[in-house]
């Protein structure tokens, strides 16, 4: 595993970084591996397509199985992975039950995954925001038409 030092230049928030950290460094008291920082740049993105690919995957297959029109395919799909379940579909082939059991797990923990990282994700930006707005406040720019001063 390639650790990286903290020696070299250090990234703003404009080079799509924490403003003061360099990737891969020391950063919160532990050292982050590049494939943590990769990871940590890339995971809402990546888990954005996996959430809609399991809810099309789920629709395609369901479609063929069950013989249902896409819509009702695409619905059972997101019911089941949102594990609402209303119950006014249901599997009725061996086939499609078996693959019902492994589509529930498999999209609630993706899913599930997704949406930490998306309050992650907002979380971030919006204390970011926050910070920002509270720079203003303080230079006392606030309540100015263009924020020039």
């Amino acid at each position: 595993m390639n650790l990286s030092r903290a020696s070299g230049p250090v990234f703003k928030a404009e080079d799509g970084g924490e403003p003061g950290i360099e990737p891969g460094t020391k950063a919160s008291g532990r050292w982050r591996s590049d494939k943590q920082v990769l990871w940590e740049r890339y995971a809402y993105r990546i888990l954005a397509i996996a959430a809609v690919g399991i809810v099309a995957l789920g629709t395609v297959v369901f479609h063929y199985l069950e013989g249902w029109s896409w819509v009702d395919s695409f619905y059972f799909s997101a019911v089941a992975g949102s594990t609402v379940g209303f119950g006014d579909l249901s599997p009725t082939t061996d086939a499609s039950k078996l693959l019902s059991v492994v589509y529930i797990f498999s999209s609630v923990a993706i899913l599930g995954t997704f949406l930490n990282e998306r309050m992650k994700y907002h979380g971030i930006v919006g204390k970011r925001a926050v910070h920002k707005a509270t720079e203003v406040v303080k230079s006392g720019q606030a309540g100015t038409p263009d924020n020039t001063g």
